[in-house]
C-alpha cells in the first residue's frame, strides 16, 4: 500500500473512530441533562475534552482516544443524583477529586501497576471482552438481538427497520474488510447513512448548528465531593482498571498504557471545571492503526471531526436517531479486536478460566471494573488452591482482596 493510500486510510479510520462515539457523547449530554444540568452545557463540556484529548494523543503519536463511558455516567447521576438526592455539583467534585488521586496513582507506580496486577491472561481477556462486548452493543443498538424475559437474548423485531438496515449494514462492513477494502468501515456507515437518507429514517434539521454553551463552568464543589469518600473510592476503582484496562487491550507497550492513561485523567479534572464526568479510554479506538505515524494522522483527523461536532449538537443528535448507522461500526471493531487475539494458547487452565469469566461478564453486565476484579479473584483464588502460589504476585493478591472487599460492600 503505498503512502497517499495509508494516509487516506488513516484519516478515514480516524474519522469513524469519532463518528462511533457520537450517540455515547449525546447519552452522556442527556444524562448530565437530568441531573439538573443544561444539555448543551454538558455536550460542549463532553466533546471540547475529548478534541482536547484527542490532540494530545495526536501529538504522543498514540492510537487512543478518550470517550464518556454511558455506564459510570448512569451510575452517578440515577444511583446518586436522582436516587439519594446528591447535590450535581458535589458529584462533580466527586469527580474532580476522584481524577485528581488516578492520576497521581499511575504517575507514582508507573508500569509496576501493569506488571503487578494485570498478567497476560488478563490482557487477552480484555481483548475478547471488549470485543464481544462492542459486538453485543451493536447488536443491541441495532435491534438485531433484545433483552428477553425469559432467556439472557432473543432475536430483535425485523418489522423495524432499524434491525434490518442494521443488518444490512453489518453484512456490507464485514464483506468489504474480508476483501481487504481500504476504509471499509467508513464505506459502510457512509452506505447505510445515505440510505437512511434518502428512505427518509434520517432527516438533517432546519438549524444544525449550534454555538457551544458554558452554563456549567467551574458549578462543582470539591468540599461537598470529599464529604461522599464512598463516591470517590469507587470511582478511583472504575477510572483505574477501566481506562488502564482497556489500554492494556489496545496497546502492546506498557509505558504508552501509562502515558494514555496519564493524559485521560488529566482530561478528567477539566471535564469537571466544565462541568461533566471524567472521560476513561474509549474502546472504539481499536479501530486507529498502531504505526506511530498514521495514529498521529487517524487521531488528528477525529480531533477534526470532534472540533465540528462541538459546533453541531442538533445535527449528530439527527444522525444518532437512527442506530444503524453506528451500529455496524460498532460490531466490525469488535471483530477487528477478536481477530487480534494471539497467545491464548500459551495460558494454563487457570488463567484460561481467569479470562473466560472477564470475556463472559464483559458481554452480559458490560462493566469493567465488575469484569477486572472477578477474574482476579477467580485467577488468585484458583492459584491458591492448585498449589501454584509462587507464581501470584502481591499486587493481585491485594487488589483482589480490595476487590473481594468492594464488592460485599456494593
Amino acid at each position: 500500500m503505498d503512502g497517499k493510500k495509508i494516509k487516506a486510510k488513516g484519516v478515514m479510520l480516524g474519522v469513524l473512530a469519532a463518528f462511533s462515539l457520537l450517540a455515547q457523547i449525546l447519552a452522556a449530554a442527556n444524562l448530565l441533562f437530568q441531573a439538573g444540568l443544561t444539555f448543551e452545557s454538558s455536550y460542549t463540556a463532553v466533546v471540547l475534552v475529548m478534541l482536547l484529548s484527542a490532540l494530545v494523543f495526536a501529538f504522543c503519536r498514540l492510537p487512543i482516544l478518550a470517550a464518556p463511558n454511558i455506564a459510570t455516567f448512569a451510575w452517578l447521576v440515577y444511583g446518586e443524583v436522582i436516587s439519594k438526592g446528591e447535590p450535581v455539583e458535589n458529584v462533580l467534585g466527586a469527580g474532580l477529586i476522584a481524577s485528581i488521586i488516578s492520576l497521581a496513582i499511575i504517575s507514582v507506580t508507573g508500569r509496576q501497576i501493569l506488571e503487578q496486577i494485570f498478567p497476560e491472561s488478563l490482557r487477552l481477556g480484555l481483548m475478547a471482552g471488549l470485543g464481544v462486548m462492542l459486538i453485543m452493543e451493536g447488536l443491541y443498538e441495532g435491534s438485531i438481538i433484545a433483552a428477553s424475559p425469559v432467556n439472557v437474548i432473543m432475536l430483535g423485531n425485523f418489522s423495524d427497520p432499524v434491525a434490518y438496515f442494521s443488518l444490512l449494514g453489518i453484512l456490507l462492513t464485514v464483506a468489504l474488510l474480508v476483501n481487504k477494502i481500504p476504509g471499509a468501515l467508513f464505506l459502510g456507515a457512509a452506505c447505510i447513512f445515505l440510505l437512511s437518507l434518502i428512505e427518509g429514517f434520517v432527516a438533517i434539521p432546519d438549524a444544525p448548528f449550534l454555538l457551544p454553551a458554558f452554563d456549567s463552568l467551574l458549578v462543582l464543589n470539591p468540599l461537598g465531593g470529599f464529604n461522599r469518600p464512598d463516591i470517590i473510592f469507587s470511582l478511583v476503582m472504575v477510572l483505574i482498571f477501566s481506562s488502564i484496562g482497556t489500554g492494556t487491550a489496545l496497546l502492546e507497550d506498557r509505558m504508552a498504557v501509562v502515558k494514555s492513561a496519564k493524559i485521560t485523567y488529566g482530561s478528567g479534572t477539566i471535564t469537571a471545571l466544565l462541568g461533566a464526568l471524567p472521560l476513561e479510554i474509549a474502546p472504539q479506538a481499536a479501530i486507529l492503526p498502531r504505526e506511530k505515524e498514521s495514529a498521529r494522522l487517524a487521531v488528528s483527523s477525529a480531533a477534526v471531526l470532534l472540533a465540528l461536532f462541538l459546533f453541531a449538537a442538533p445535527l449528530g443528535k439527527s444522525l444518532t436517531d437512527f442506530p444503524a448507522i453506528i451500529s455496524p461500526a460498532l460490531v466490525a471493531v469488535g471483530l477487528m479486536l477478536l481477530l487480534r487475539l494471539k497467545g491464548a494458547e500459551t495460558l494454563d487452565n487457570a488463567e484460561k478460566i481467569a479470562a473466560l469469566t472477564l470475556v463472559f461478564l464483559m458481554a452480559v453486565a458490560k462493566d469493567m471494573t465488575l469484569s477486572i476484579g472477578a477474574s482476579l479473584i477467580t485467577l488468585v483464588f484458583l492459584r491458591l488452591v492448585s498449589g501454584h502460589w509462587r507464581e501470584v504476585k502481591i499486587g493481585q493478591i491485594i487488589v483482589a482482596a480490595v476487590f473481594f472487599v468492594y464488592f460485599l460492600l456494593s
